[in-house]
């Protein structure tokens, strides 16, 4: 614990927003916890984190995640996110080489779907292309180097 503290004494006033979310709490072998509301929890992330994403653009678009990184576990963590906020993640396969940078890939009738999914991974490149994509996927997704912890 102690290994934090200089960067809490580096904090400037100011620079620390706190949020209440609702919630019960839960005590569990003696050991008090705090239950937050978690539909109010995850629309305050939602809200804080991607404030300019339109959702609503990515509703049951079809994605691939290929993983170009060779973190197939970081592959499946995505996934599950992009899943999370109403896309139809149809498969994560290993690219077959790795790549620098991460890129999201849709067709022209998709971009505001792609743009969407690139703001909400922190993804720079967004390609519009249908021909790099084959019939069953409307966005890829490539996980380059840059999404390494």
């Amino acid at each position: 614990m102690l290994e934090y503290l200089p960067r809490l004494l580096s904090l400037e006033p100011g620079s620390v927003k706190e949020f209440m979310v609702e919630g019960k709490g839960l005590i569990f072998d003696g050991i008090y916890y705090y239950e937050p509301d978690l539909v109010q929890l995850n629309q305050l992330v939602r809200d804080y984190f991607y404030p300019g994403v339109d959702l609503g653009a990515c509703q049951g678009l079809r994605v691939l995640v290929v993983v170009a990184n060779e973190d197939h576990e970081l592959g499946e963590q995505i996934a599950t996110l992009l899943q999370r906020h109403g896309l139809q993640v149809t498969d994560v396969i290993q690219g077959e080489e790795v790549q620098p940078f991460s890129q999201v890939i849709g067709a022209e009738q998709d971009a505001q779907g792609a743009q969407a999914v690139a703001e909400l991974l922190f993804v720079q490149q967004v390609v519009l292309r249908r021909a790099l994509l084959d019939k069953a996927t409307d966005i890829a997704v490539y996980l380059g180097k840059d999404m390494l912890p």
